[in-house]
C-alpha cells in the first residue's frame, strides 16, 4: 500500500472563529500530505482540521504518522478545552480492501484480526477503515499533552525550513502536525526526522515515537 503524495500549493492557514479558514500558500510538500489526511479524518468521522471551527480558547492537535508502505497509519488526537482540560484519542487507520491486499490476499485476514485485538472499530468512509485503541480511558492526556509542549510541538518548523539534505531516504515513516488554536491554524511535515542531525528534527523524530508507542 505505497503512498505517492498529491503536491497541492494552497492550505487553509488562518481563520475567525465562526467562519472557514482563508487559503494561504505553504509548502508545496506538507500541503500534500496534509490533504492526504483529509480522507483518512472523514474515516475517523472528523472534518479536516483546517476546515473545523473551534471555540475561542479552546485547542487541538492531530498527529498523523505513517504515510509509506506501512500499514496502519497513527493519529493522535489531543483537545484541549479554554480551563485547560485535556482529553484525547489514538486512532489506528488502515485500508481493508481486497484491492490493496491484491498481492498478499492471505495476509489480510491475519492483519485485521491483529488490529481488532487492539481496538475498536469507530467508522468505515470509503474502503478506509478506523479502530480506536482499546481502553482509551487509561491514558493520562494532561501528561501526554505536557510531554509533546516539551518537545516543542506548537513551535516547530516545517522541514522545509532546514538545510536541505544531500541524500536521499526511501521509505520510512513521516510525520505531519496539525495545530489549531481556534484562532489560527498550522501544519508540519518531517520525513525520517532520525536521519536528520538538527534539534529541530531530533524533537519531531521524538514526537513521532513517541506518538507510534502509546
Amino acid at each position: 500500500m505505497k503512498f505517492i503524495p498529491v503536491v497541492m500549493s494552497i492550505l487553509l492557514s488562518s481563520c475567525v472563529h465562526n467562519e472557514p479558514l482563508p487559503l494561504e500558500k505553504i509548502e508545496d510538500e506538507t500541503a500534500g500530505f496534509v490533504e492526504y489526511t483529509d480522507e483518512k479524518a472523514r474515516a475517523v468521522g472528523l472534518v479536516p482540521l483546517r476546515e473545523k471551527v473551534i471555540a475561542a480558547g479552546n485547542k487541538e492537535i492531530r498527529i498523523w504518522v505513517g504515510f509509506g508502505i506501512i500499514s496502519p497509519e497513527d493519529l493522535l488526537i489531543l483537545n484541549i478545552d479554554g480551563a485547560g482540560v485535556v482529553s484525547g484519542q489514538k486512532v489506528l487507520i488502515y485500508d481493508r480492501s481486497s484491492d490493496a491486499w491484491k498481492d498478499e490476499p492471505e495476509e489480510l485476514e491475519y492483519f485485521l484480526e491483529s488490529i481488532y485485538h487492539r481496538c475498536d472499530v469507530i467508522e468505515r468512509y470509503n474502503n478506509l477503515e478506523s479502530c480506536g485503541l482499546k481502553h482509551n480511558d487509561i491514558f493520562d492526556w494532561g501528561k501526554i499533552y505536557k510531554k509533546l509542549e516539551n518537545l516543542n510541538v506548537w513551535s516547530l518548523p516545517d522541514e522545509s525550513k532546514l538545510p536541505k539534505l544531500d541524500f536521499v531516504v526511501l521509505d520510512g515513516y513521516a510525520l505531519v502536525v496539525e495545530l489549531h488554536d481556534g484562532a489560527s491554524y498550522r501544519a508540519y511535515h518531517y520525513s525520517n526526522p532520525a536521519f536528520r542531525k538538527e534539534k529541530e528534527a531530533h524533537s519531531a523524530s521524538e514526537i513521532m515515537s513517541f506518538v507510534l508507542e502509546l
